[in-house]
């Protein structure tokens, strides 16, 4: 599966044994999951107590990361290929909010770019 969006959750926590756990690393969970968790919780335990996690800080010289697998090991940046591809083009922010009457943001005063406390939120 790789390095999917989320896969960290139960392996931070130790919940690996949760329907999110189980459906990303199986059920049971495999004995290099548990591995994997425990190495990942002992190193933010490390890093919230010391200020090191085990492995040596990043340096822009260097971009060293650490992969985390059954054999973790601390190299070059894997996917440096990859990144070379945005190296050059800065994503240009976009509005979410769309202007309402009048060019007036929502729940926002006429003129103002404060919110309105007398008008209920829009998200809730």
């Amino acid at each position: 599966m790789g390095a999917c969006h989320g896969l960290d959750v139960p392996l931070a926590f130790g919940t690996l044994d949760s329907p999110t756990g189980r459906q990303l690393l199986g059920d049971p969970p495999t004995l290099d999951a548990i591995t994997v968790s425990r190495e990942l919780q002992q190193a933010w335990v490390r890093f919230a107590t010391t200020g090191d996690p085990g492995w040596p800080a990043h340096r822009p010289d260097q971009q060293l990361t650490r992969v985390l697998d059954t054999e973790s090991k601390t190299l070059p940046y894997p996917e440096q290929a990859s990144r070379q591809i945005w190296k050059d083009h800065t994503p240009t922010p976009f509005d979410l909010i769309e202007d309402g009457p009048q060019g007036q943001r929502p729940n926002t005063k006429a003129g103002s770019s404060e919110a309105d406390p007398s008008t209920p939120s829009q998200v809730e």
